[in-house]
């Protein structure tokens, strides 16, 4: 009897644990209302063959494939042309990555091969409460690397201001502090005004060319919300009044007990 009287008030404190958990994960990371999004990916290869014939001399042919994507939700796609060339982009509101592959393959007269990958992201927002939000900004390429380029910026649309602008283009050259193992890593301590438009854009490139290139941009710090954030003293009103009704629930099955 005891442990059948326990579930209700066990179902209703990992409630109240979740409704926790839930509010201090939106506390670490600041609430924002998207406005609008926008993101794309753009993929294109290009393969060239080359057959030699007795009598008739060397021919080259040129084969092209390329496919761009645009979409108001988080896009992702890949384009495959032979065994050895690929490429690869996704974007979404706080992750832009791309990925090539063109290594051409001699064994079916491939002579040389070229594969190219970008992906953007556009979010603008507003932010639920005015006040200051700490973001990080995580970068990474991988393989070559050489080849790749990317750029991650916010402005205050409603200022005309630019409030931060990273990138960085061939050779990994810019303002992006790349470490030696092809990552970097910024922190930014930002305000934001409630009352004020923000624009959130990102975007990385990759191309390769008899070589392998990736490269992806991450920020945290932000968290786009759907209805209202729940302030600390309703989350503990609501947190009081669960355990209030779970000893109710209690008491009325003992007493029918």
């Amino acid at each position: 009897m005891s442990t059948i009287l326990a579930r209700p008030l066990v179902a209703l404190l990992l409630v109240a644990i979740a409704i926790a958990s839930a509010s201090a994960d939106a506390a670490q990371k600041k609430p924002i209302r998207v406005v609008d999004e926008q993101y794309s990916t753009d993929l294109s290869l290009r393969t060239y063959t080359t057959t030699c014939a007795e009598g008739t001399g060397c021919k080259t042919k040129v084969a092209d494939a390329a496919r761009a994507k645009s979409s108001d939700h988080p896009v992702s796609d890949s384009l495959t042309g032979s065994a050895r060339v690929n490429a690869t982009a996704s974007a979404s509101a706080f992750n832009v990555s791309a990925s090539t592959i063109a290594y051409a393959n001699y064994n079916q007269n491939e002579t040389s091969a070229f594969a190219n990958a970008f992906a953007e992201s556009h979010l603008t927002f507003r932010t639920v409460a005015s006040g200051t939000s700490a973001l990080s900004l995580q970068f990474l390429a991988r393989d070559q690397a050489y080849f790749t380029e990317g750029f991650v910026a916010l402005y205050d649309v409603t200022l005309g201001q630019t409030l931060f602008d990273y990138s960085w283009d061939w050779g990994l050259s810019g303002n992006v502090p790349w470490l030696p193992d092809l990552s970097a890593s910024i922190s930014v301590t930002q305000w934001f005004d409630s009352k004020h438009l923000y624009s959130l854009k990102m975007g990385v490139g990759s191309n390769a060319n008899t070589d392998s290139q990736s490269a992806s941009i991450s920020l945290t710090g932000l968290h786009p919300i759907a209805a209202p954030v729940p302030e600390p003293e309703a989350s503990a009103l609501a947190l009081a009044g669960l355990i209030a009704v779970g000893a109710a629930v209690f008491r009325r099955k003992r007493a029918a007990a």
